[in-house]
């Protein structure tokens, strides 16, 4: 490669230890939920396809999608029950450097009955919030729920951000990634910043490494991202393309 062809080569979008869990972390959720379900499963897009019916912001309306996204994640809707809650009497909180905290969009919560997992009411009228939240807190119930992880791991939010993603709903982590109150925190024996939960650029090159295992090269559903998400999954799978031309 001549001069001009390595100022023109793309860069890895995410840090080395970034990179490094999330291809170890995918291999693992492969081994224990299947190469069909990482291979084989549809990237679930925001469509009729994947969630048809009218969507009106009632409970309702939520419980329905609750039970299709139970149905992606293999759960079975007897197992868990959704409940909704609403934000307003919760008081502002700050970080100690003066940062909004945030307050929870949903939860999980294991039970030897059910599971249940909980939803902000006041979010309802955004459809591609309400998916990635409850991706994201199905995801707990397949891992925690399921005694696959400890609940007190390190990276227990970064594992369900991906968990989430590996089950196809990719496309609602990009568009509507969890809020990340910052923190001290690091990557294990480095000095490297890790997130809480995983950014946008990390779910973007989650999904473009899968991308790339499906030989995806143009996939259809990519029109679904939506601004920075659809930048970092460019970016991504420029920097993928070429890893997987040079090995």
């Amino acid at each position: 490669m001549g001069l001009f062809g390595r100022w023109l080569s793309p860069a890895c979008p995410i840090d080395l230890p970034s990179r490094v869990w999330l291809v170890k972390h995918l291999l693992w959720l492969k081994d224990e939920f299947g190469r069909e379900r990482l291979i084989e499963s549809p990237i679930i897009e925001p469509s009729d396809r994947f969630f048809p019916g009218k969507y009106d912001c009632s409970p309702r309306a939520m419980l329905q999608i609750f039970h299709q996204v139970c149905d992606y994640m293999d759960v079975p809707t007897e197992s868990v029950e959704l409940q909704f809650f609403r934000n307003d009497a919760v008081p502002y909180l700050v970080t100690a450097d003066g940062l909004d905290a945030g307050v929870a969009v949903g939860t999980y919560q294991g039970g030897e009955l059910k599971h249940v997992i909980r939803l902000d009411e006041d979010k309802s009228e955004d459809p591609m919030t309400v998916v990635s939240t409850l991706s994201h807190e199905l995801a707990h119930l397949r891992l925690m729920g399921e005694a696959r992880i400890d609940p007190m791991r390190w990276d227990n939010e970064l594992l369900t951000d991906l968990c989430s993603i590996f089950f196809g709903f990719g496309i609602f982590r990009l568009n509507r990634p969890a809020y990340s109150v910052p923190t001290d925190a690091v990557w294990p024996g480095t000095g490297i910043r890790r997130p809480e939960y995983m950014t946008v650029a990390m779910s973007a090159y989650a999904l473009a490494t899968i991308t790339s295992l499906r030989f995806e090269e143009r996939p259809a559903w990519a029109r679904y991202l939506k601004g920075a998400a659809k930048s970092e999954f460019r970016a991504s799978m420029k920097w993928v393309e070429k890893e997987s031309k040079s090995n």
